[in-house]
């Protein structure tokens, strides 16, 4: 599996779940903190439309929010 991405926010609960996910699984993950380590305008131009946190990438594919990840997670499975 390619490493993942992670855009998160400081006290997101739905970001701190993402991540109890990928070590609940052993997944590699990198974490990118919205207005920190990536902007607004950046994170719109990788993820159009996105309307929630986290945004989590797998190389450069987008999966979506978590609930998206989750699925994807099962379907690895």
């Amino acid at each position: 599996m390619q490493t993942l991405t992670i855009v998160s926010r400081p006290n997101c609960p739905n970001c701190d779940t993402a991540k109890s996910v990928c070590s609940m699984y052993s997944l590699e993950y990198k974490e990118q903190i919205l207005g920190q380590d990536i902007t607004v305008e950046r994170l719109a131009e990788l993820a159009p439309g996105a309307r929630e946190l986290p945004q989590i990438f797998a190389g450069e594919t987008r999966i979506g929010g978590l609930n998206e990840f989750k699925q994807y997670i099962a379907n690895q499975a």
